[in-house]
């Protein structure tokens, strides 16, 4: 077994494929113990905590891929981008103009118990950003999420992954450490993590592209942050609720 996966994978491969498969997942999930230890409970270590767990795996992929003659194709990211490909982008426009409609009606009367479910979802996800710098900070991690995460975890897992457990135990292991990777604090979030993992690996398999994905989920995630960032400056949110909600995020 370890002689055949030597000659499907590089080094840089399997180590690859350990990070994103175990050490991230194990990382995020005792966050709790060793983020303690390391006192990273302000926003800013916390973004730059999020950098590093994802910077390091794509060096590594952009130091392997050349070097091992992949393709770009093999990671979804193929230029030009094919028909099916640029469907999606269709689609993720669409979708992004609906989240906007949806999210700014200017027409319905805001609800007070909606607003206040949102603010806590918003600072469960570690989106509810305090001030300018917090607010860039994520930004810029939310194009590192939304591009490298996609690379990773669905393009370079996947062309892993399925030639070893097939399509159907690739997309469950890739679903299953890109939601734990996200380090969500609640088991209905990794559920509901899961499920979007999933969603977007159907839909990477039917177009055969991840720039669509890359950049629905990428304006989706600094969409939600700059609202959370509204939300937390306007004076009728708790100062207090805020510090609270921003506990033990990432």
């Amino acid at each position: 077994m370890l002689a055949s996966l030597m000659q499907r994978f590089t080094p840089l491969e399997m180590l690859l494929i350990f990070i994103l498969c175990i050490a991230i997942p194990t990382l995020r999930l005792t966050r709790h113990l060793w983020g303690m230890r390391l006192k990273i409970n302000e926003t800013i270590p916390r973004i730059c905590l999020g950098f590093a767990l994802l910077g390091v795996p794509l060096v590594l992929l952009a130091i392997d891929w050349p070097l091992a003659g992949r393709s770009a194709q093999a990671l979804g990211v193929a230029v030009p981008i094919p028909v099916r490909g640029q469907i999606g982008f269709a689609i993720a426009v669409i979708l992004i103009f609906a989240l906007l409609i949806r999210s700014h009606r200017p027409w319905r009367k805001p609800d007070p118990q909606k607003t206040a479910a949102y603010r806590a979802r918003l600072a469960d996800a570690g989106m509810l950003m305090r001030t300018p710098t917090e607010l860039a900070a994520f930004f810029g991690l939310a194009i590192l999420q939304g591009c490298g995460g996609e690379i990773l975890f669905r393009g370079f897992l996947l062309w892993a992954l399925v030639p070893l457990l097939g399509p159907a135990g690739a997309v469950v292991m890739a679903a299953t450490a890109a939601s734990l990777g996200q380090g969500n604090r609640t088991w209905a979030r990794v559920l509901v993590s899961m499920l979007t993992a999933y969603a977007f690996c159907i839909a990477y398999a039917v177009t055969h592209s991840l720039w669509w994905l890359m950049l629905f989920r990428t304006f989706a995630m600094s969409h939600d942050a700059w609202r959370g960032y509204r939300l937390s400056r306007n004076p009728q949110t708790s100062l207090e609720e805020i510090a609270l909600a921003q506990r033990d995020r990432l």
